[in-house]
């Protein structure tokens, strides 16, 4: 029921969300790979 209200309220509030997330996961993936490269 509150997803629903989300996405028939705010669209950008979900929009800026889904920004944050993807920035996120890219910085952590980013990290990932920067620690393999460092073991090798």
């Amino acid at each position: 029921m509150i997803l629903i209200k989300l996405f028939a309220g705010n669209s950008l509030l979900i929009f800026f969300r889904l920004v944050y997330v993807i920035s996120f996961w890219f910085y952590s993936l980013q990290r990932i790979i920067l620690g393999l490269q460092k073991t090798t």
